[in-house]
């Protein structure tokens, strides 16, 4: 065989192929270590803080992020989540389902789970919070062509439970991201994610069937009343998922035997 007559005896497809393969390979092993970054399930399911050991691909260096703000985040930060898990599991094998032991919409577990993320208002190019209620936006104001829902008696599961005060405006998006509420029988506001708000121009009122009138005074608040925080945000939102499953407005039971 003259020399470097390879493919006499190797075909070039069969090259590229396994060139693929060993880049492929490459790739997924270089993926399994950078998703180690994000912190996500590295500990044992039934022992909390007792991390999961993984040998390869190995936990990666620290690499800098840097952010919007001019800060910079180190990954992985080697940080865990120290909040109580307010869970309990029903049998003791690894990976048993886990039952609330309080109040699950406000315990942050299952469906009502939500991310420790920054205590901070989520900011804009302009560097002004993202989302801000309307009365504080001369710029933003509702289209003509619709039925401004200020104003309108806002209607829970059961019941009245207030009027709808203000709408908060996402400024990038030119939408609205939540709505509201002034409840009736207290002295404070919760905002409602517009998604889970039917705003019913026929019968003049707004619906919000997912939870009930005392789940609504439980609403987690914002500390500012014209700033919402992306901790804030991920709270109230987890909140009203939660409702779909351990709220008393759902159907029960959750599940048949």
């Amino acid at each position: 065989m003259p020399i470097g007559a390879v493919t006499e005896h190797i075909n070039v497809a069969l090259i590229a192929l396994y060139l693929f393969w060993a880049f492929f390979a490459g790739l997924v092993y270089w993926l399994r270590r950078e998703d180690q970054r994000e912190g996500y399930l590295l500990e044992k399911a039934n022992e909390r803080g007792d991390p999961l050991e993984i040998l390869v691909p190995a936990v990666p260096a620290q690499k800098p992020y840097y952010l919007h703000d001019g800060t910079v985040a180190m990954k992985p930060d080697g940080i865990a989540d120290t909040r109580e898990l307010k869970l309990r599991h029903v049998e003791d094998w690894e990976g048993a389902p886990a039952e609330p032991t309080g109040n699950p919409m406000l315990d942050g577990v299952g469906p009502a789970s939500y991310a420790m993320r920054r205590d901070e208002p989520e900011i804009d190019h302009s560097g002004n919070p993202k989302i801000a209620p309307m009365r504080v936006l001369a710029d933003f104001s509702i289209a003509k062509e619709d039925t401004d829902p200020r104003g309108l008696p806002v209607y829970a599961r059961d019941g009245a439970v207030g009027t709808l005060k203000e709408a908060w405006v996402d400024r990038a998006e030119a939408l609205i991201r939540y709505y509201e509420v002034a409840l009736d029988d207290q002295s404070k506001s919760v905002l409602v994610p517009a998604v889970f708000v039917d705003v019913n121009t026929w019968q003049g009122k707004a619906k919000v069937k997912i939870v009930t009138k005392a789940e609504f005074a439980l609403v987690p608040t914002t500390k500012h009343p014209d700033i919402v925080t992306k901790l804030e945000e991920d709270k109230i939102s987890a909140y009203y998922a939660g409702a779909d499953v351990y709220g008393g407005a759902r159907a029960q039971p959750a599940m048949a035997s």
